[in-house]
């Protein structure tokens, strides 16, 4: 089960979870903190021409450069996991089922993955990253493939152990093809978390 009501104000429109959302991003007019329900606050990621949606449980931002060569995306996404006291099993069990969306090998391939736990404002995280080229991706044009970099944390609340947050950013870019790359702001995005504690739910 899966549950989440972040509130973003981007061009003057209030979203969030328990109201009309839609597949429709809204260039991020300023860096206040986006406030979820359950305990959690991020901030958008640094930087210009970045736009964000709220669609279900996730918030989702992109950031247009020049040129098709590169592409940069952020998420969030709220957890809601049972109330076991294996937290760390249940963190990697939700990992590994990342990993299951990569088993194709026709489209998938050169694969590489890793994970280890931190800690984090008292709260246990996993970090995990992937590298793969994707054979299948839509975008990619005439290219054989586009190379993909994703790396992202997982947090329990150090507070509530039934909820959690995954942070995460994704690079996609042209095989064999020089682009700049604005890794930093994903980076930022997925340092800038942080915890209160919610009311009850």
């Amino acid at each position: 089960m899966l549950r989440l009501c972040f509130s973003l104000v981007a061009a003057s429109v209030l979203f969030c979870g328990c109201a009309p959302t839609g597949n429709k991003y809204y260039p991020v007019g300023n860096s206040t903190p986006r406030i979820s329900s359950l305990g959690f606050y991020i901030l958008p990621p640094p930087g210009g021409d970045w736009y964000e949606k709220h669609l279900d449980n996730s918030l989702y931002y992109f950031k247009r450069t020049r040129g098709t060569s590169y592409a940069l995306t952020t998420k969030a996404t709220e957890l809601i996991f049972s109330k076991s006291d294996n937290h760390r099993q249940q963190m990697l069990t939700y990992f590994q089922a990342q990993e299951h969306l990569l088993d194709s090998q026709k489209r998938f391939r050169n694969r590489s993955s890793s994970c280890r736990f931190i800690t984090l404002a008292a709260s246990s995280c996993l970090q995990y990253q992937f590298r793969y080229d994707d054979y299948g991706n839509e975008k990619k044009g005439p290219h054989p493939y586009v190379e993909v970099f994703k790396k992202g944390m997982i947090c329990r609340h150090p507070q509530t152990s039934g909820v959690g947050i995954d942070l995460n950013y994704k690079e996609q870019s042209f095989p064999q093809m020089e682009s700049a790359s604005y890794r930093y702001e994903g980076e930022q995005f997925i340092s800038n978390l942080n915890f209160f504690v919610p009311p009850a739910y």
